[in-house]
């Protein structure tokens, strides 16, 4: 539900707007009126939207009361230099409990595709921040979405000492016949920073008990 009065800023929001953005008030409560993205609804008292600004290059999440328009405060979605946005870390406000929080606070990809969108703006302003908020899911993605690991094992000198060394280079949701390309990468980098050789890639199970694989670099 998308709130259908004007927008207003509460003294809170207007500070808020003064210390996270270079926008004006007339401004930003322009593209609230008229090209914000809604993000989730909470409740009946309170729902999440969301504006791109060109300007900053950065995405806003204002929590709104959606019968009168009033902003009570506003997020940024990524932290940067000159403004102190605050986005409370989702995973953190998961553990605590406090699912509004958390949900503020987790803003996937799509919905800022979404802002960006409605705002009229290009996609291509946001690709930092896009490539940011895709890392966060990929980081945050529950530990069971994934049954297997990659792992590099090689030789390498310790101390003029030869010994073995394993490394996990990545994750796998299924097996597969070959290696891909950016696991042969990292698996690569890893060996050649550590000086090492005689290197074997190898998927195993993900409590390792199973090799499902190995392929030699």
């Amino acid at each position: 539900m998308k709130t259908l009065t004007k927008h207003h800023l509460t003294k809170h929001a207007r500070q808020r707007l003064a210390e996270r953005t270079s926008l004006t008030e007339d401004q930003f409560l322009d593209l609230a009126d008229n090209r914000s993205a809604l993000v989730y609804r909470a409740d009946a008292l309170i729902q999440y939207e969301m504006i791109w600004s060109s300007k900053d290059r950065n995405g806003y999440v204002l929590t709104v009361q959606p019968d009168t328009g009033i902003i009570v405060t506003i997020k940024c979605v990524l932290k940067q230099s000159g403004f102190p946005c605050d986005m409370h870390d989702s995973r953190k406000a998961a553990r605590a409990g406090h699912e509004g929080e958390a949900g503020v606070a987790n803003v996937t990809s799509a919905m800022l595709e979404q802002a960006v969108l409605a705002s009229g703006a290009d996609i291509s302003e946001a690709r930092e921040i896009l490539a940011a908020l895709k890392k966060h899911e990929d980081d945050a993605a529950p530990a069971r979405s994934w049954s297997h690991r990659w792992t590099v094992r090689y030789l390498h000198d310790r101390g003029g000492k030869v010994t073995a060394k394993t490394a996990n280079v990545g994750r796998a949701s299924e097996v597969v016949a070959q290696p891909p390309a950016d696991i042969i990468e990292a698996a690569t980098r890893e060996v050649a920073e550590a000086a090492g050789w005689d290197a074997t890639l190898t998927l195993v199970a993900r409590d390792g008990q199973a090799v499902e694989g190995e392929w030699s670099l």
